[in-house]
């Protein structure tokens, strides 16, 4: 099965047709504050990427805080184009650790040259295993 990645997504499979409430919970609410920093590059419903240093109260392995998922290793450089479709990449000691979230498609399977390339407009093709 083949799924072309571009402006528009193109799945060789029929999928249904969500349909979607409007609902306010409290983790929603409890983001308000972070989706609202200056220095916010993206923020979805459980996480924040942002240049700002939040205050360590914030953050923690317990339930309600956040987790520095990077254990306080920095984004060297990051592509954010829309909800569930970014890449970055960090450096762990001497190796450059590249990541990936594109919905409907494998987690880090794209690399950091192809990611900057879909922000242009461009279509990349992967070859997707049936599971």
């Amino acid at each position: 099965m083949w799924l072309a990645i571009g402006r528009n997504v193109i799945y060789t499979t029929i999928l249904p047709i969500p349909i979607f409430g409007v609902t306010i919970d409290p983790a929603s609410i409890a983001m308000a504050p972070f989706k609202l920093l200056s220095g916010r590059a993206y923020s979805d419903t459980d996480s924040i990427f942002t240049t700002d240093k939040l205050d360590s109260s914030v953050i923690g392995k317990e339930l309600g805080l956040m987790k520095d998922e990077l254990e306080g290793k920095l984004i060297q450089e990051g592509f954010f184009l829309g909800i569930k479709q970014y890449g970055y990449w960090y450096k762990d000691g001497y190796s450059k650790i590249e990541r990936s979230v594109f919905a409907g498609v494998s987690r880090n399977s794209l690399s950091n040259n192809e990611v900057p390339s879909l922000l242009k407009g461009e279509t990349i093709i992967k070859e997707r295993g049936l599971n």
